[in-house]
């Protein structure tokens, strides 16, 4: 038996390609599958933070006993518990998943909004609810999502505000200085759209840092696959390691040097086949200080 079997580490080069559109080359079906994830995602965390947030609230006595003639905490809870139920069985029928998304944001903020006018308004501890609805809005919807959102959360803070002031809700907290009202009122809205802003540039970036990395890892297999080929193509036997010295590819002429199938060999370590003595020469050399081709010859 004779033969050129010759042993490679294998390098992986990167090449740099240009960041493609961030949304815009997902086809409907890729974008729906996203959406769908998202939507599980809110799904879960909303009802966790509602439900122990609420509780946490109720347990502190800050929140009023009653809603109407119901129990305060107890409308919440099978509110909450009932729309999650709702919302998962719309995510299972995969229907119309953008449309689902809406609803769940609009639900939020009628919510909200409740859960706000009637703890105080303007000195209610839930107003933080108002930042998550964008925060999510933007990371779903994109820039104009989040805007909108936090529109729509200005708005209607604005309104809980206005109306009692007004004494059309007589929940509210005592009646505050105009200025120091316009003050709160537009500080709110201003925090708003912060967040919305800040929201969507992370949005941006998030899907600019995944689309790179699918970029990237696409190039990578079809290296890998070129590789294949041309190594498949050398007369010589040719084996390839990575850096841990397990094989990931084993040509043609190897197999007939070694009489080994390629498919025993793969994604085994090297050792099986040149052997220990072989492998821990190679291992002692510094490819970088000992530029000198490394042979070694055996004969059966």
């Amino acid at each position: 038996m004779s033969g050129d079997l010759k042993l490679a580490s294998e390098q992986r080069v990167l090449p740099g390609p240009q960041l493609p559109g961030i949304v815009a080359e997902l086809n409907h079906s890729e974008r729906d599958q996203e959406i769908q994830r998202q939507i599980l995602w809110l799904i879960v965390s909303r009802a966790i933070l509602m439900l122990f947030g609420l509780n946490l609230a109720d347990l502190l006595e800050t929140l009023p006993p009653r809603l109407g003639s119901v129990p305060f905490i107890s409308f919440f809870n099978i509110t909450t518990v009932v729309l999650t139920a709702a919302y998962f069985g719309l995510w299972w029928s995969r229907r119309r998943p953008s449309w689902q998304l809406y609803l769940q944001i609009g639900a939020d903020l009628w919510l909200t909004t409740l859960l706000v006018a009637h703890t105080r308004g303007i000195e209610s501890p839930f107003v933080s609810f108002y930042l998550l609805i964008i925060i999510y809005s933007s990371l779903t919807l994109g820039r104009n999502g989040a805007m909108i959102g936090a529109a729509l959360c200005a708005v209607l803070y604005s309104g809980i505000i206005s109306t009692t002031q007004l004494g059309l809700i007589s929940f509210g907290p005592p009646r505050i200085e105009s200025e120091t009202l316009a003050f709160r009122i537009s500080f709110h809205a201003l925090g708003f759209f912060s967040v919305a802003f800040l929201g969507t540039y992370l949005s941006v970036r998030l899907y600019a840092v995944k689309e790179q990395l699918e970029a990237k890892t696409d190039s990578v297999k079809h290296l890998e696959k070129l590789n294949e080929r041309i190594v498949s193509c050398i007369r010589s036997g040719l084996i390839t390691t990575n850096l841990g010295g397990t094989i990931t590819v084993f040509n043609s002429a190897a197999e007939e040097i070694t009489e080994k199938k390629s498919s025993d060999v793969l994604e085994t370590p090297v050792q099986s086949v040149i052997g220990e003595e072989l492998w821990l020469k190679i291992q002692s050399v510094d490819p970088l200080k000992d530029l000198r081709p490394l042979r070694h010859e055996f004969w059966v």
